[in-house]
């Protein structure tokens, strides 16, 4: 347009390339000129509020009703940019600014602090962190970073990958925890669960229910406001606490009510209600933050839902409302005491390398303020549960555990004295128990020498003053937790037998088992001067199917009880086994087992030998496999021989029921159905039918069609007026029609 203008051929628009072209006018004017002025081209974005709208040709009221602008957001580098010509702009105007908040960013810099850069290739690429790591991870990271305070980021992409270890997977844990109980809950009841109400308060007497809902609404009332002040930075760490504490309170201290493990059917479905109340909510007021796992999550819950009252996406619903029958502020300072005490307690544990799975035997908390005292009083079951402790003693006499002192708040007390400081300090290091609880009680004290410390001018010390060697305490300033470290004999055994239970589950885990897959465990005592793993002998492996167990390949591993001297030898294991039978099989759900007893049916699915205790264990973790009682077949063949048209009893019988998968198993007894399995002798004479009666408990018969494991090892049943003995475990395949 130029060129046809001014009749030149033009290879550069910069203005030193310009200024001596002209322009005839049109209108016979003379000639027209290029302005010398330059105009900041961050005036045209500056205009955006009225040019966007094309004020003031048109829009008037459009423009009036939208200006000025709720909120606008850019980086920090725009201050003397788009944020300055707005002002100007809209000041000279309308003398007013163009926006009633401003959210700034700070800049995002390379690992190394430096300006990122293609050429340096100092950084990830972004769409590669979102596809190996996840969107949500990545916008979790950066809005609960110093951006959002319009600090600098110096990205890290370990940092996305601390957001899915510390917050992504223990809120899907949770989320994923109550679909399996749910499932269970379902398969064992031939039911379906269902909830007629997501928003709905849950009631319940259990005081954790009422804690967990409680700080959700005290979140969406926390969240709501901020959010509406425009704090981003204050809602994240908010939210991140909570789901901390859904899954390290909530979630784990009501593991055994969800499981139904010792309580009534509706003590478990209320918890199971409360945690989907909390679910529910916490997708809806994460959905702006982790808008993919909110939507994965909400599509699942929905379904315990009436159907109208299930949305097509979790972003069509409202953002939650803080319920007023949830709030409880007495109920969340009790459950607060509570957690500072099994803070404080497991400090202790931590300092002494003392492990939680090391039952002690007391433990004693200090707090001068009586309703501390008496908050933790009645959450007292909850303490000796997560402390492992039998006795807890609470006081609020400080004198008998703790001598108080106090040391100066540097920053406070440096400002305020100045030239006083070093004879202040001098004077706190003098003061006595006395002084210092004055201090505590009134808020002020007058140390001499003119100076009076107010309240925040000293640090409060509590020290412990009883004996190290036995005990040892944790303090937070105001609560002092003192653990009786003595382990006797008792304390010895039981952790022990926690540390075999610790592994049996961890080779659950590593066979990928369900909770519902039943098993049988079974173990081998050694000396410890025993040869290495790979040249040890066989301790009473099966006669067959060994070889069918993933055998670990991990080696020979120390693993002593943390902290303590624990008894060693084979004799201890053995006690071990014996004395705390009931505890090791109430937790495993199964005895633990000599392999001695192993018998040909006990097909290991993993087995591995580990040194522990002083001797060398070889643990297998087996499923009953199917047999028929010794001798039992033999009989039958007496009682009818095999003929020239016909199998022998034994082999017709036992080829049939071991030819059958689980699965294949358990369709052909839903089928048939009213307790009977029917099956064809196809082998000898396709026309006969055996009709065998299975009779089943009806709560086993929910397990039997679900599970993919049996929960019982023998079932008893007749066939042709005799006893057959059937035990389930191993799946055997055999081609046949």
């Amino acid at each position: 347009e130029l060129e046809e203008l001014t009749g030149k051929k033009i290879t550069d628009i910069h203005r030193d390339s310009i200024d001596d072209l002209t322009i005839p006018s049109k209108q016979g004017k003379g000639v027209l000129k290029r302005v010398p002025e330059v105009f900041d081209c961050w005036f045209e974005s500056g205009s955006m509020p009225y040019a966007s709208r094309h004020y003031p040709f048109e829009n008037k009221e459009e423009f009036e009703k939208g200006f000025p602008a709720d909120f606008i957001a850019e980086g920090l580098d725009q201050t003397r940019g788009w944020f300055y010509t707005l002002l100007v702009l809209s000041t000279a105007l309308y003398n007013k600014p163009a926006f009633k908040n401003l959210i700034v960013n700070g800049l995002v810099l390379a690992e190394d602090g430096k300006k990122m850069s293609k050429r340096l290739k100092n950084y990830p690429d972004p769409m590669e962190v979102v596809k190996s790591i996840g969107a949500d991870p990545l916008r979790m990271y950066l809005i609960n970073s110093p951006v959002v305070r319009a600090e600098p980021l110096r990205f890290k992409e370990r940092g996305v990958q601390d957001v899915v270890r510390d917050v992504i997977l223990p809120w899907h844990n949770a989320y994923r925890f109550f679909v399996q109980q749910v499932r269970r809950v379902e398969h064992e009841n031939g039911i379906t669960f269902r909830i007629d109400d997501a928003d709905a308060f849950v009631e319940s007497e259990n005081v954790m229910d009422k804690w967990v809902q409680a700080s959700t609404a005290s979140l969406i009332a926390f969240v709501r406001d901020e959010m509406k002040a425009y704090r981003l930075y204050t809602v994240i760490p908010r939210l991140v606490k909570f789901i901390d504490e859904l899954t390290n309170w909530y979630v784990r201290m009501n593991r055994r009510r969800m499981k139904g493990d010792g309580v009534p059917a509706e003590d478990r479905d209320t918890s199971l209600k409360v945690l989907f109340r909390v679910l529910m909510v916490l997708s809806r007021t994460m959905a702006p933050f982790t808008p993919f796992l909110t939507e994965a999550i909400y599509q699942n819950l929905k379904n315990v839902l009436p159907e109208d009252k299930q949305e097509d996406s979790v972003h069509f619903l409202l953002f939650p409302e803080a319920d007023d029958a949830s709030l409880d502020a007495v109920v969340e300072r009790k459950v607060a005491a509570m957690q500072r005490v099994v803070e404080l307690g497991r400090n202790v544990r931590d300092k002494r390398k003392v492990g939680l799975k090391i039952p002690l035997k007391e433990a004693t908390v200090v707090n001068a303020d009586a309703q501390f005292v008496e908050d933790v009083a009645e959450l007292k079951s909850y303490v000796l549960e997560e402390l492992n402790i039998r006795e807890l003693h609470l006081t609020s006499e400080e004198g008998k555990h703790i001598v108080l002192s106090a040391e100066p708040d540097r920053d406070v007390l440096g400002k305020k004295l100045r030239g006083k400081f070093r004879a202040a300090q001098q004077a706190i290091s003098k003061l006595g128990d006395e002084d210092v609880k004055k201090y505590r009680s009134e808020g002020r004290l007058d140390i001499g020498d003119g100076i009076v410390l107010e309240e925040g001018d000293m640090k409060v010390v509590q020290n412990f003053k009883g004996d190290s060697k036995s005990s040892d305490a944790a303090s937070d300033g105001t609560t002092v937790v003192v653990v009786n470290l003595e382990i006797d004999r008792v304390a010895r055994m039981e952790a022990s037998a926690r540390e075999l239970i610790n592994r049996i589950q961890k080779l659950r885990k590593k066979a990928q088992l369900t909770p519902e897959d039943g098993i049988e465990v079974f173990v081998s005592v050694e000396k410890s001067n025993a040869p290495s793993k790979e040249e040890a002998p066989a301790a009473a492996k099966p006669s067959k199917g060994g070889k069918k167990g993933g055998k670990s390949k991990g080696g020979i591993e120390e693993a002593p009880a943390p902290g303590i001297e624990m008894e060693e030898g084979v004799q201890y294991v053995h006690e071990v086994l014996v004395e705390m039978k009931s505890m090791i099989s109430g937790v495993l759900k199964t005895p633990m087992v000599a392999s001695t007893e192993m018998e040909q049916w006990n097909v290991p699915i993993i087995d591995e030998e580990e040194v522990m205790m002083g001797a060398v264990l070889h643990f297998y973790v087996c499923r009953p496999a199917l047999s028929f009682k010794k001798g039992f077949l033999a009989d039958m063949d007496k009682k009818e021989p095999a003929t020239a048209s016909k199998q022998p009893f034994s082999f017709d019988s036992k080829l049939l029921l071991t030819s059958l998968s689980y699965e294949s198993l358990k369709a052909k007894y839903n089928d048939g159905g009213e307790g009977f399995l029917f099956y064809t002798c196809f082998l000898a004479a396709p026309q006969a039918h055996a009709v065998v009666p299975l009779p089943f408990f009806p709560s086993f018969l929910s397990a039997f069609s679900h599970f993919s494991y049996f929960d019982v090892g023998e079932l008893q049943f007749k066939l042709n007026g005799e006893e057959v003995s059937v035990k389930f475990g191993e799946d055997v395949f055999f081609q046949h029609n």
